[in-house]
């Protein structure tokens, strides 16, 4: 694996990446896997783009660095990697690196839940029930919180309960219509 890496096999820089990272099979070194993320980052490969984002935003074996974070996050977004988008996202709701942009957060969120990414499916939500950057529909935030719900995202069930309580009979109705017809749309790279 370390050979193939070195000639420059952006596959099995990623591999031998997810390795460092995790340990697994080798002593953890989370600088060695960022440097390693890094090059077959720079090759194009979708998944170390992202892995590289998340490593820049939490300072992970590289120093901290949320604007770099958003870059990266940003190529493997446009590419269709779930994570990424979401990953994008929270910088852009939170305006960590970026300047913030609900609208652009909400975009991401879609793209993101709509590949059936629980946590986005949350905040799309959540943005959809508060209004943010969205007419508010609390028809469309119950059947995102149920589908995120439906995969065991704790957090959505009690904002489910909630919401519950708030919508009549036929809101509830409609929204688990919604929801159960909805099938998640994987983006090929």
């Amino acid at each position: 694996l370390r050979r193939a890496s070195e000639r420059g096999h952006a596959r099995a820089q990623v591999h031998l990446a997810m390795a460092l990272a995790s340990g697994r099979g080798v002593p953890p070194d989370p600088v060695e896997a960022a440097s390693w993320f890094r090059r077959a980052a720079e090759a194009g490969e979708r998944l170390a783009q992202t892995r590289l984002g998340l490593l820049l935003e939490q300072g992970q074996g590289v120093a901290a660095d949320p604007a770099e974070a958003a870059r990266w996050f940003a190529k493997a977004a446009e590419a269709g990697d779930s994570l990424a988008q979401f990953g994008l996202a929270l910088l852009l709701d939170a305006g960590r690196g970026v300047p913030r942009d609900r609208s652009g957060a909400l975009h991401w969120y879609r793209r993101s839940a709509a590949q059936g990414r629980p946590e986005a499916q949350f905040n799309l939500a959540d943005y959809h029930r508060q209004g943010i950057a969205t007419p508010a529909d609390p028809i469309e935030a119950y059947a995102w919180l149920w589908r995120a719900a439906a995969q065991g995202f704790e957090p959505a069930r009690d904002n489910l309960r909630a919401l519950a309580r708030e919508l009549g009979a036929e809101q509830r109705a409609e929204a688990e219509r919604r929801a159960r017809d909805w099938q998640p749309r994987p983006e090929q790279p």
